[in-house]
């Protein structure tokens, strides 16, 4: 009986679940946005993370959605998944970027990403305005002296034209530079190390973010 409820007729009645009725976007914005751009410490390794707070603008929008957590209730399926996506958007500019933390194999994580880009632009297309188009690229962080899965990440940019990145990390490092402007496909290949520059306080959300990070009705899976 957990998921049911009793109307005021007094018929039981099934229980609505969080999100029922909207579109992948709406749920995205009301299910999975974090209220911060700093990546909580993993349990297996509290090292592993990263975090957004060097954005130089303080007009832009820039939001953290946590993928990984609730997916099957965000898409419906059990598909292999990223663990985070991040918006940002200025004026005209709308990057997707997708972000997958992985200690493992970064072939699997080429996957991971190249799946929920598809399906990332499938409902972009279906629910935002023609005028829009969003850039959609992807970042995997691993350790330092992981692999670069470099045959999975030049097949997704020649068949799927998916540009992706492989940074390596070992700390909290911020990766503001990289979710705000466009992966430069001539050195999409170069590795680079993001442990550099101190850490710094995060810029003050602007309105609108806090109103998106804020307004949220159900935070079921996070």
């Amino acid at each position: 009986m957990a998921n049911r409820k009793t109307s005021y007729s007094g018929q039981v009645t099934q229980k609505s679940k969080p999100g029922e009725g909207l579109n992948f976007l709406e749920r995205l914005f009301a299910l999975q946005v974090m209220d911060s751009t700093s990546v909580p410490p993993l349990k297996i390794d509290n090292r592993f993370r990263f975090r957004i707070d060097q954005l130089d603008d303080e007009y832009g929008i820039c939001l953290l959605f946590r993928v990984d957590a609730g997916y099957d209730g965000l898409l419906g399926d059990a598909d292999r998944r990223p663990d985070y996506l991040c918006l940002y958007m200025r004026g005209d500019i709308c990057i997707f970027t997708i972000v997958e933390l992985k200690k493992g194999s970064t072939r699997e994580a080429c996957e991971q990403i190249s799946i929920f880009a598809t399906k990332l632009k499938q409902y972009c297309a279906n629910y935002l305005h023609g005028r829009l188009q969003p850039t959609i690229q992807g970042i995997i962080i691993s350790p330092i002296n992981a692999a670069t899965p470099r045959l999975a990440m030049e097949r997704e940019l020649k068949v799927n034209h998916l540009p992706i990145r492989h940074h390596m990390n070992e700390k909290n490092s911020d990766v503001s530079n990289y979710i705000s402007n466009k992966i430069d496909r001539r050195a999409m290949y170069e590795v680079c190390d993001i442990n550099r520059g101190p850490k710094q306080s995060p810029r003050a959300p602007n309105k609108i973010e806090s109103l998106l990070r804020s307004g949220v009705h159900s935070k079921p899976y996070l």
